[in-house]
């Protein structure tokens, strides 16, 4: 699969088209530094208001669209290649697609980095530790466990990157230190409604103590950005309790619906929505001991409404809508909660 991968783009004009969160600009960061060497040109872009890539996010003609962790909208099928976890039963020029993963950075690593690595077509120790670090970021990203992470990737982590994967408490909670970073990567989207500032973070360095110890110029400027934002997070909001789910509107310039979700949920699933200059969007987070599917909720719902785009997983998912769809949503909601056997 990887050497069919590698032989597509070689000598090609390349765009990297992906999703705005740590899963997205960390699988982007990968499929960049993999095949830079082999393209003629890359181009790259991170978005994610709408949940898919279209002509008019790809400002000039290229030979193939990589489209990683985002679903493809109307681009030709024909010079897209598609890398995956994300339910998608599309055709494609190549697809790269599983969906029992648990996040798009892990498939790319387990079915194109960590081959190439076993075949030494990647020797270089520090771009090996690069990309275990961007892959462990996508995964922690997406929700995923210390416990689930694959023994082989687990035992390379260990040995290459000791330092960030020892533990730290805080709060009464232990965690690794590599997910310090996560929330770092997802300040783009936070602020700027795109993933674009910690995509060319990642980009431009292979240095992860560039980014660990803040000396990368982007770096700060991240930092910075999310010393402000963390003053939001902290915002009061009002709750109406359903049967089954807590809900809550907000209205704000920035895109701090999942963090209030995180911050506010209490034994039972939490949907925040932000109306948003002409959108609607909401995002749905789980408690980890409750038994309760958020993407297939919100599919649900979406299957009764002219959905923009939507997505996501067990424990967290999102959706976009129109404003002018609110009420609508909100009357699909409750009437879904009823049903939910309580």
């Amino acid at each position: 699969m990887h050497k069919q991968f590698i032989d597509v783009v070689r000598g090609k004009r390349v765009f990297i088209a992906t999703h705005w969160d740590a899963d997205g600009v960390t699988s982007g960061a990968i499929l960049y530094h993999l095949i830079k060497k082999y393209c003629d040109v890359i181009g790259t872009n991170s978005k994610g208001v709408v949940f898919k890539i279209d002509d008019d996010d790809i400002l000039v003609d290229y030979d193939f669209v990589i489209v990683s962790d985002i679903m493809p909208g109307n681009l030709n099928r024909n010079n897209v290649i598609y890398i995956d976890h994300h339910p998608n039963d599309n055709k494609y020029f190549m697809k790269i697609h599983d969906e029992l993963y648990q996040s798009c950075s892990l498939l790319i690593w387990d079915k194109i980095i960590f081959p190439m690595i076993k075949e030494r077509e990647i020797c270089d120790k520090e771009d090996i530790r690069y990309f275990i670090f961007l892959t462990l970021l996508g995964y922690f990203g997406d929700g995923g466990s210390e416990e689930d992470i694959p023994l082989e990737l687990f035992i390379l982590a260990k040995e290459m990157i000791p330092d960030l994967m020892e533990s730290e408490c805080s709060w009464g909670r232990e965690y690794l230190k590599i997910t310090k970073y996560v929330s770092l990567l997802n300040i783009g989207k936070r602020n700027f409604w795109n993933g674009n500032m910690p995509l060319e973070l990642l980009k431009s360095t292979t240095n992860i103590s560039e980014i660990v110890n803040n000396n990368h110029p982007i770096s700060q400027k991240l930092n910075e950005i999310k010393k402000d934002l963390s003053k939001l997070y902290s915002k009061e909001v009002d709750i109406l309790k359903l049967n089954n789910i807590d809900v809550a509107v907000i209205e704000s310039e920035k895109n701090i619906q999942g963090v209030l979700c995180a911050r506010h949920m209490n034994q039972k699933p939490i949907i925040v929505l932000n109306r948003w200059k002409k959108y609607v969007i909401a995002s749905m987070r789980v408690p980890e001991e409750v038994n309760f599917n958020a993407g297939e909720f919100l599919r649900n719902i979406g299957s009764e409404l002219n959905v923009l785009e939507g997505g996501g997983h067990e424990k967290a998912a999102g959706i976009t809508i129109n404003d002018c769809d609110f009420d609508s949503f909100i009357t699909i909601l409750k009437k879904k909660d009823r049903e939910l056997k309580q």
